[in-house]
């Protein structure tokens, strides 16, 4: 009888394991184990992350003293008609990570954490030691279907990203911000809403950024995405409050933006990844902020900018380490901002030739030419050779 009662024990804590809430099943940021892991009774911790180097040379110096613009390449710091200096070589060490992710089983489902730093906090200096401070990229806590932490914003499409040297293609939809998202999933995708962060970016009319941080409403985003033998794809949608409550005058507008995404089989290994947005609240979401939410007048009253953006790569795989993609990226602003010196339209080009001899090493070899349009007409190139060596630890 005491076996007995032991096996229906057993047999009544399996059944209510089986009840448990269904985990969200959202692709992690990584997937890999890492180079050590760690058990204790419940939990699991991995560490794993990857050192990289990048030399770099520029047509042009875009970096100022701490030569951020000279390895992490802004398009809205390309320099106009030959101002910047006649060539610049940048070696750099910046883009070195380290992540910690635990894993708990609980009865409402497993309870993951990820905490990601990289080096391009704040910098020392290139004659003796070339130290960087540690940077938060993300930290987060998945709970059966809720992400609450800082990581991507749910607007973007990481799959859609082209395979590049540089950090990423540089007219494209990224933000890293806290927020707090419930993700729906099923049989072949699945469906996430998100509350996260606000700021709102304006430019005056002189034509300077100002933040007025006077958000009262987070931004919202949502997204569809869709999963298949023939590769993923998504639909997103962004709604935005533009607020400043200036000392006498206090002016709100309301706007949104759309963003399709992601990343289609072709041939073999091969593949096309894209990135399609419009809207009238893209600001700080495209083209690392290269482009402002609105512009607000000499009365305190705001006005949204009208912006369109776009990518297309194609990756081809040579062999079975040896690959190569071709990305162009465009962000034009629809509006007449002519008297001030404003961005009107960034774009870039990249091709390259990566090669991994091991799995977790990659040595890749690139080529980008950057252009930038501003609402007066002038104008600015940047050529830049990428070389890069990392390896995922």
């Amino acid at each position: 009888m005491k076996r007995i009662e032991k096996l229906e024990r057993l047999a009544a804590q399996q059944a209510a394991k089986k009840q448990t809430i269904p985990q969200a099943h959202v692709t992690p940021l990584h997937s890999g184990k890492g180079i050590l892991e760690l058990r204790s009774r419940n939990t699991t911790l991995s560490i794993g992350g990857r050192a990289k180097l990048s030399v770099i040379y520029n047509s042009a110096s875009v970096g100022g003293g701490s030569n951020n613009g000279d390895v992490f390449l802004f398009p809205g710091a390309i320099p106009l008609d030959d101002s910047g200096e006649d060539g610049q070589l940048t070696f750099s060490a910046r883009d070195t990570r380290l992540w910690f992710k635990t894993r708990t089983p609980t009865d409402y489902g497993n309870l993951n954490t990820l905490l990601e730093i990289d080096f391009w906090g704040a910098s020392g200096n290139e004659r003796v030691g070339n130290s960087h401070s540690p940077r938060l990229r993300h930290a987060y806590i998945e709970w059966g279907n809720f992400t609450m932490g800082q990581t991507f914003t749910t607007f973007m499409n990481v799959s859609a990203f082209p395979e590049t040297n540089t950090l990423l293609a540089p007219n494209m939809i990224m933000v890293r911000q806290p927020l707090i998202r419930w993700t729906k999933p099923f049989k072949r995708g699945n469906f996430q809403i998100a509350l996260e962060q606000p700021e709102s970016t304006l430019t005056d009319t002189t034509g300077a950024r100002i933040t007025p941080d006077d958000d009262r409403l987070p931004d919202i985003a949502s997204k569809l995405s869709l999963y298949g033998d023939w590769g993923q794809a998504s639909l997103s949608g962004l709604l935005r409050e533009i607020r400043s409550d200036g000392a006498s005058v206090s002016d709100e507008a309301f706007g949104g933006a759309i963003h399709a995404g992601g990343r289609i089989k072709t041939f073999g290994r091969d593949n096309l990844r894209f990135g399609l947005s419009y809207g009238n609240a893209l600001g700080r979401y495209v083209a690392l902020n290269g482009f402002n939410a609105g512009s607000i007048d000499s009365q305190g009253r705001i006005s949204l900018h009208t912006i369109s953006n776009g990518h297309l790569a194609y990756q081809h795989w040579w062999n079975e380490s040896l690959r190569s993609s071709f990305a162009y990226s465009q962000t034009q602003s629809d509006n007449d901002l002519s008297i001030v010196p404003v961005n009107k339209k960034l774009s870039s080009y990249h091709l390259n030739l990566l090669w991994s001899p091991l799995s977790a090493v990659t040595l890749g070899l690139e080529y980008i030419h950057a252009m930038r349009t501003l609402e007066n007409g002038l104008e600015g190139e940047l050529d830049r050779f990428h070389f890069a060596a990392s390896y995922n630890f």
